[in-house]
């Protein structure tokens, strides 16, 4: 089933680019098509094709887990380096299926039936305010392949992205 989905993004300047980036867009452009590429792929293995769902997991995952960060970093390392511990997990901001709804652009009823597969596989729960939190499945179903290989391949294509920002226009060479 095809669903119409907007999911809210920023546009890029082109007065902001990177010095190099004009000059190499291409290979810029090969590069980060590969690490999509690979990553799109891991996502579909992972979700069973179902890219809606991911989306969905994801929006909660983050939103749970968005206040232990400001701009990506820790706020607090010793509760977020401790995923494990059973404090962290009862602190996550819950969200719902409107919260869910605004956040994606994905219409509320398609939330609520991810939502739905999300609770049957025990990688959410619903917590007795109403929303919605990720469950510690989640990180031991994603941590080793999935997101070791991620990181492999974003810090290999980082690396890359800078050699020829840098004027090596060949990385492996």
């Amino acid at each position: 089933m095809s669903e119409n989905i907007s999911i809210p993004h920023q546009t890029a300047n082109s007065a902001d680019a990177p010095k190099g980036y004009t000059e190499h867009s291409s290979e810029i452009a090969t590069l980060m098509g590969w690490f999509f590429l690979r990553y799109l792929g891991r996502i579909y293995e992972k979700f069973e094709g179902d890219f809606v769902l991911a989306i969905v997991l994801g929006e909660i995952a983050h939103h749970n887990i968005c206040r232990f960060y400001s701009k990506g970093k820790p706020r607090d390392s010793k509760k977020v380096t401790g995923l494990t511990s059973r404090q962290v997990w009862d602190d996550l901001e819950s969200c719902n299926a409107f919260s869910l709804s605004a956040a994606t652009g994905i219409p509320r009823e398609t939330i609520r039936r991810k939502i739905s597969i999300l609770l049957k596989k025990g990688w959410i729960q619903k917590i007795s305010t109403g929303g919605y939190v990720i469950l510690p499945g989640v990180s031991e179903h994603f941590a080793n392949d999935f997101s070791l290989q991620t990181f492999k391949d974003l810090m290999e294509t980082s690396e890359d992205l800078r050699s020829i920002l840098a004027g090596k226009c060949n990385p492996d060479g």
